[in-house]
């Protein structure tokens, strides 16, 4: 445990105060001040507030069967907020909340602000459409994508030569986000003369987060494509840290200790210099001999790992271990053991390493136990696939995840958010 007590956020060797709060926040729109600066806006919205009346938002048309006012868990400064449930089936296509606004001149610069939160991550999102003099449709812009906490999306974009402005506030209306609630608060259209914005993703050079924590391993951790059905917990994580904290997902599927090394990405991590690596293998290591990414337990896969934990302290990086998480598998006694070796052996090394271990594989199994081989199907993303996890599967391994680096202590406590902070819907996806 001595590796963790080394590592508390860096300070400014100039300053005694805390980094965590005094580190700006990273925001993911560089141009959320703007109107302080250039004063008061007029919103070419109507109703920008989203007030329900009626069950009907007036000013705008929606697709939505059903809305809700929310009041409580707001930004500041904000009263009231617009609900969706989404019901999975019920649309064709993606929900929409709509307003359109003539353009008066073309090359107008607009600023389209809008606060949103999904129990989901990137269950709902914001767009704008622009149309012609001819209502065709010219172009259309994703201006940002919900996430378990409040975010304010806040982009400058060009209407060029079209005639009209939409703003759309949207859901998408599919299996894995069924009864998800996705929330809209504090709508804004208003005419800027600030730079439009550069939606391109920002070099990682050129963020300064207080913190850095990587994630390797396999699978069941790495980030996946929006369309995918699949989900891993290294992209349900971040929910639950400090917005200080930049996640930097270097998972990748198919991958084992000995695979992750020999294909250069293990290299790759270590130049990016993050402060903390999470390490997660065993799926891929348990393959049957012979196949290039197999190891044995008690042997190589022991040596992988102890690799790992000397190079990453070489290089001046804490470690802390992960097991396996469990597959949906199970025997006449319970959920398989068929990872048991590997998680014996990854508890060796972290004893023998002084490193922390974080118990996925303990934390998996009782879920799974609990909620029994029918009542776990919605935790994977399909009944025949018992591997790779849904988005309410992958949120409920990164709450185990998050309760680990909870229980380490003083040490990694700053990183993480309070537990009332926590999406709600991983404690719901807990349930039986």
């Amino acid at each position: 445990m001595n590796a963790v007590r080394r590592w508390p956020p860096r300070r400014d060797p100039d300053s005694t105060k805390d980094p965590v709060m005094t580190t700006p926040v990273r925001i993911l729109l560089p141009f959320a001040c703007l109107a302080a600066l250039a004063g008061a806006e007029e919103n070419l919205l109507r109703n920008g507030a989203l007030a329900l009346a009626d069950g009907a938002v007036a000013g705008w048309s929606t697709t939505a069967p059903g809305l809700a006012a929310v009041d409580k868990d707001l930004p500041a400064g904000i009263s009231a907020a617009l609900q969706v449930t989404i019901a999975a089936g019920d649309a064709h296509s993606h929900g929409q909340i709509v307003q359109r606004i003539p353009v008066a001149k073309a090359g107008t610069r607009y600023r389209i602000a809008v606060w949103t939160k999904a129990a989901m991550p990137r269950a709902g999102y914001v767009q704008a459409k622009f149309y012609g003099a001819d209502r065709k449709e010219l172009k259309r812009i994703t201006l940002g994508t919900a996430t378990a906490a409040w975010t304010r999306i806040d982009q400058v974009v060009d209407a060029g030569e079209a005639a009209a402005v939409e703003v759309l506030l949207r859901w998408i209306p599919d299996a894995r986000y069924d009864r998800t609630a996705v929330l809209f608060a504090d709508a804004l259209l208003a005419t800027t003369d600030a730079p439009v914005t550069d939606l391109k993703p920002r070099a990682e050079a050129a963020i300064k987060p207080a913190y850095t924590v990587a994630l390797v391993g396999d699978s069941t951790v790495q980030a996946y494509p929006e369309r995918s059905d699949r989900r891993g917990w290294g992209e349900m994580l971040a929910p639950f840290l400090s917005p200080q904290v930049q996640i930097l997902n270097r998972a990748a599927g198919g991958r084992s200790t000995a695979t992750f090394r020999s294909e250069g990405l293990w290299t790759k991590v270590l130049a990016e210099k993050p402060d903390l690596v999470l390490i997660q293998f065993g799926h891929n290591d348990s393959h049957e001999p012979g196949r290039p990414e197999s190891t044995e337990a008690a042997t190589t896969y022991a040596d992988n790992l102890r690799r790992y934990v000397s190079d990453a302290k070489d290089a001046g990086i804490a470690v802390v271990l992960v097991t396996p998480p469990p597959r949906r598998v199970f025997a006449a006694s319970g959920v398989s053991t068929v990872f048991r070796p590997y998680v014996a052996a990854m508890h060796a090394v972290a004893a023998e390493t002084g490193v922390p271990c974080i118990d996925l594989y303990d934390g998996g199994c009782a879920l799974l136990q609990e909620r029994g081989e029918a009542g776990s199907i919605a935790l994977f993303c399909s009944e025949k696939d018992r591997s790779h996890f849904s988005a309410a599967g992958a949120l409920a391994m990164a709450r185990l995840v998050a309760e680990g680096l909870l229980a380490l202590g003083d040490a990694t406590r700053s990183l993480l958010r309070t537990s009332d902070q926590w999406p709600a819907v991983a404690t719901a996806a807990q349930q039986p």
